[in-house]
């Protein structure tokens, strides 16, 4: 029944307008929902991974700049002289399509507004000398390069500071996908080319530490199986599955060894099955088509893809509110963790008391001695026999300081 219902949709969706399609969106809500949604997978801000400091706060809030290693699922096309994220220019000499996507970082400024340097670049793997693809596509290792000779110490665009500064790295599609075809295949296992990829991927990464950052956020590879172009390669998400695992393995590894950093594991993978079986929460009706040559008057935000391997706007927007969510809440949880509320909590209001010394209250001091000798003395006998009922060994200090009397 379901399978017959999105075939009539996919026959007549060309033919339709906004309206109509968001009528017969409306329509078939109800009856394509699911009954039972207990074993629906959670969205990704709910099973993603923090490795927090005791000592150094995640003050997501305050952060005023983002730093990011990727591929085209981050991309916004950032003009390495200039330091200019293109995409986010009017007058850029980007063709209208490029200027129309609109990956994480570009929504990530309008729930957080900060300074982005977006180094990212479409059909990047980690290392070329792992995954030989097209050498225009920027590696992570030459991504790395750019951002040294721009940013670091002394450079340019250096003026960013640990505490207040995200590092961001986006990789492993490519990785994945480049072993479908990569000659290194013929040498290695998969396993083994996985663990190139990542001891090549946190070689820089410390590189980054020796630098100053000191907070990292990681994305995993999502469900490329659920890819249209992979349709017919369902095995593929054995390859992703194993690649992300080996990922996190270094993750741990790394924030162990080096407890002054927050480090994060985003679940991108579940977030977008999590969207995708939720589709119709979303307003989505197509996950396995894409908008991309589509009739003009169909509703790009009606599909989950934007062409054959590559989110929809309206997906990663999606996605990156729920990555905002997870950052705020680690944000508390780091708080809690370090002390930083106590520490930053308002002074309490105390009250002070003055004693005023007169020729009556000096001739009592005496007195008032005495009393205080005899009421210790009756302390310390209660505080023996609590002690006693507590087990808690007792300390006779009679001897240390004899009380002598006039």
């Amino acid at each position: 029944m379901v399978s017959g219902i999105s075939t009539l949709i996919k026959v007549t969706a060309g033919a339709l307008s906004y309206i109509t399609e968001k009528k017969l969106l409306t329509n078939q809500m109800e009856a394509l929902k699911p009954d039972n949604n207990a074993f629906l997978r959670k969205s990704g801000s709910e099973t993603s991974f923090a490795y927090l400091s005791n000592t150094i706060t995640f003050n997501y809030s305050s952060f005023k700049d983002l730093i990011i290693l990727g591929d085209s699922y981050s991309t916004s096309f950032l003009n390495h002289d200039s330091m200019v994220n293109d995409v986010l220019q009017i007058d850029s000499n980007l063709t209208d399509e490029v200027k129309g996507i609109k990956n994480w970082p570009t929504h990530l400024i309008k729930e957080h507004p900060i300074n982005v340097y977006n180094f990212a670049v479409g059909g990047a793997p980690v290392d070329h000398d792992i995954i030989d693809n097209d050498k225009s596509c920027y590696s992570m290792t030459e991504q790395y390069e750019f951002f040294n000779n721009q940013m670091t110490v002394g450079k340019k665009y250096s003026n960013w500071t640990s505490d207040e500064t995200l590092m961001t790295i986006w990789f492993g599609i490519n990785d994945v996908f480049g072993k479908t075809y990569a000659p290194i295949m013929q040498k290695y296992s998969n396993e083994v080319i996985d663990e190139m990829t990542a001891k090549s991927m946190f070689n820089i990464v410390n590189k980054l530490y020796d630098h100053g950052l000191r907070n990292f956020l990681f994305m995993n590879v999502p469900p490329m199986d659920k890819f249209p172009i992979f349709k017919d390669y369902p095995d593929i998400i054995d390859y992703v599955i194993k690649f992300n695992n080996v990922i996190q393995k270094y993750v741990e590894n790394f924030q162990s060894s080096k407890p002054d950093t927050n480090v994060f594991i985003y679940n991108a993978f579940d977030e977008v099955y999590h969207i995708m079986e939720n589709k119709y929460q979303y307003n989505i009706i197509y996950t396995d088509d894409y908008s991309k040559g589509k009739n003009n008057n169909v509703n790009p935000d009606l599909y989950f893809w934007r062409d054959d391997s590559h989110l929809s706007n309206y997906v990663q927007s999606i996605l990156t509110k729920d990555l905002d969510k997870f950052l705020t809440q680690q944000e508390k949880e780091s708080k809690d963790l370090t002390g930083y509320n106590l520490m930053n909590r308002p002074p309490l209001y105390t009250t002070t008391t003055t004693v005023i010394l007169t020729t009556t209250t000096l001739s009592n001091i005496p007195t008032l001695i005495n009393t205080k000798i005899n009421a210790n003395t009756n302390t310390n006998t209660n505080t023996n026999t609590n002690n006693a009922m507590n087990h808690q060994p007792i300390i006779d200090n009679s001897n240390d300081n004899p009380i002598k009397s006039n």
